[in-house]
Formats: C-alpha cells, structure tokens, sequence
C-alpha cells in the first residue's frame, strides 16, 4: 500500500499491531511504514487538524538523536547488507586470487606480462579488505541488535496444537 502522510501523528492500531511495534525501539518514528509491514490490513483515513502555531517549526530532535534514529533505521532497515557484502567479495576475493595464480603461471611460462598479474592480485587484496569490512560490520551490527534488548525476528502468528496433544496423551 502507499501512504500518503507518514508524518502525521495520528495513528489507530489494533492490541496486535501496537504491541509488535512497540519493540522496534528508535523506529517508532517510522510507525506507519512499520504497520504496513506488521498489519494484516491497513487503510488510511484522511483528516483535518489545526496547523502549528505561527511562531515557526520547532523540531523536537538533537543531533545526537538524529544520529540514534539514523544508525536504527540504517541497521534495521538494510537487514543482513554487511553480511552479504562480506560473503560477496570474499567469493570476488577468492576468484581474482585465482585468477593471479593462473596469470603468474603464464608470465612463468613467459606468454604474460608480470604488470597483469599484479593488478589482478592488488584487486584481490582490496576486495578481501572490503570483505573484512563487512564482516566487522556484520559483527557491530548483531552487537547494536543484541544491545537494544529487541527480538531479531516478528512472531506473527503462534500454531495452536491442543487437538493433537490431546490426541498424544489419551494414545499413552
């Protein structure tokens, strides 16, 4: 669904949707992309309110807390992009290493200039330092998930096996 006004503070949720968003922590400024994600249904209603008063607009964020809503949003939002940065350029890695170590063995067999293989091998380096990058920022990032006390996961709906436990203990 497209929202309109992702802005506007008036909000109308069901127990569910409110009590799954209230472990999204800083995100709770992204309320209503965040419903659409959590709620089965969403409609928006369009309202009229009193504008801001005219002694101009006051925001109510530091930058100390625009860095906190930042760093939530950017961790939370790209989901594992450290960990997936971290296996593709290893992988890239580990191809152009093989790729130099075929390219020396043609400058050793004299068909191939030495300057190749030597770019080709630069290229490795610099993608397994991007490769530890991304994985000291997959390990910063479960630390910051693991810090703010939030579930990694949304349970959305539990399966209820009364039935078939029944079934079990009369069985025994």
């Amino acid at each position: 669904m497209r929202l309109r006004d992702i802005g506007c503070p008036f909000n109308a949720l069901n127990t569910d949707v409110a009590k799954s968003l209230s472990a999204f922590g800083e995100l709770r400024r992204f309320l209503k992309p965040l419903a659409v994600r959590v709620a089965t249904r969403v409609t928006e209603v369009e309202i009229t309110h009193r504008p801001r008063p005219g002694t101009g607009p006051q925001s109510s964020y530091s930058a100390n807390r625009l860095v906190r809503l930042f760093m939530d949003f950017f961790v939370n939002s790209l989901g594992d992009v450290f960990a997936w940065v971290f296996l593709l350029s290893a992988g890239l890695s580990g191809l152009l290493v093989l790729v130099a170590l075929g390219w020396f063995g043609a400058v050793a067999a004299g068909s191939a200039s030495p300057a190749g293989a030597l770019v080709v091998l630069g290229l490795a380096i610099e993608a397994a330092l991007v490769a530890l990058l991304g994985l000291g920022g997959d390990y910063v990032q479960r630390i910051y998930r693991q810090s703010t006390g939030r579930p990694f996961y949304l349970v959305r709906r539990v399966q209820q096996q009364a039935a078939a436990t029944t079934e079990l203990a009369d069985a025994g």
